[in-house]
């Protein structure tokens, strides 16, 4: 089965109250878009033992290219998209915490999954209203 048709990548948790409640938002960015029609993505959040705490689809746009950001001496050449690349998923503070998230890509673009680190920094936010 192929790799996923976009490369996904975590950027921070910022942690805020909402309804009365801490939630823990995970956002991520998208780059590298092999595929520019719509496309599904399912995304886990897991724990330290690789257990799903948390499994969302997420629905992407079609795009286009509308330029790119030049290649520099420490990073690749960047592609500037039509849409927003920045995703994020909502997970009310429990006991598990998680350390990695695993996504695919589902439907037409059917793949493999990947997994990567959580490591983005964690940001603690004023609440929500």
């Amino acid at each position: 089965m192929p790799s996923p048709h976009v490369d996904l990548l975590h950027l921070k948790t910022s942690r805020q109250e909402q309804d009365g409640s801490l939630i823990e938002r995970y956002w991520f960015q998208w780059s590298n878009r092999r595929k520019w029609g719509k496309m599904a993505l399912r995304l886990d959040l897991l724990d330290e033992q690789g257990k799903p705490i948390s499994r969302s689809v997420i629905r992407l746009p079609p795009v286009r290219v509308q330029g790119y950001i030049p290649p520099t001496g420490t990073r690749p050449q960047q592609l500037i998209y039509d849409s927003d690349v920045r995703i994020y998923l909502d997970l009310m503070v429990g006991e598990r915490q998680p350390v990695f998230f695993s996504y695919c890509t589902i439907g037409v673009y059917k793949s493999e999954s990947v997994r990567g680190l959580l490591k983005g920094k964690l940001e603690e936010e004023s609440p929500v209203l």
